[in-house]
């Protein structure tokens, strides 16, 4: 995909599980680790370098166990996960705000990446804050793509701390622009691509609409789903993304 094309894109969104692969495809980074990675373009010139999904979690039981839900709105669908969020958060009830945010869609986000350690191709996904950091990377004039793969730079990414506090703000390119490798390397990894526009898989709305009402079950009485939100682009994204950073 054209450099322009793919800024213009990462501007857009600056403003505003998988089928097809195992968890051993994926790069797992620990609490307080780094690791160096080479992000890589994508399979041809049309293709973005990443893909951008949402995933509602929903608890269930104990603390720690529940599930995630690929946010129907991703596939310009309706999300009943998305509906009771908005209706819970709209209440203005301390109790059902706090059950809102717990399965508010979270933005992630796909790339294929050459783990250094391993020298294999491997899916890295980010949140938002990460993909910010690699973004403004990207943006900087002293750095521009460094997913080129002759004259990208190789990225190290650093977690410190856990749970809600961790942090990747760390993050960092290499200081030197470099090839991602020699040209076999090259043309290894890029036989070894992911096909990541294409794994999320999405529950059938019939089970997203049940797992909604388990939630509202669990809200204040009295509670309803308003104003369904159908889509995922326009007004309501907005609305949703002003929520989600009150």
């Amino acid at each position: 995909m054209d450099f322009e094309k793919e800024k213009e894109m990462l501007l857009k969104m600056k403003a505003s599980s998988s089928g097809g692969v195992s968890k051993d495809d994926f790069i797992t980074i620990g609490p307080d680790q780094e690791i160096m990675v080479r992000i890589l373009p994508g399979k041809d010139a049309e293709t973005p370098f990443f893909h951008t999904v949402h995933q509602h979690y929903v608890r269930s039981g104990e603390e720690g166990n529940g599930r995630y839900y690929s946010c129907l709105r991703d596939k310009d669908q309706k999300c009943p996960l998305c509906e009771v969020y908005f209706s819970l958060f709209k209440t203005g009830d301390s109790d059902n705000v706090a059950l809102a945010r717990s399965i508010a869609p979270r933005q992630q986000t796909l790339m294929n990446t050459v783990e250094r350690s391993s020298d294999t191709v491997k899916i890295l996904r980010v949140g938002k804050q990460l993909f910010d950091v690699i973004m403004g990377t990207i943006l900087d004039e002293e750095y521009g793509p460094v997913h080129d793969l002759d004259n990208g730079f190789d990225y190290k990414i650093k977690r410190v701390g856990k749970g809600l506090a961790t942090s990747y703000t760390q993050s960092a390119p290499s200081r030197h622009e470099s090839p991602a490798g020699d040209q076999q390397a090259k043309d290894r990894y890029m036989g070894s691509l992911h096909d990541i526009q294409n794994i999320t898989r999405y529950m059938d709305y019939d089970d997203v609409e049940k797992a909604s009402a388990n939630v509202l079950a669990e809200s204040s009485e009295g509670v309803s789903v308003k104003n369904p939100v159908e889509k995922s682009d326009g007004a309501n994204s907005v609305n949703l993304t002003s929520l989600l950073n009150d």
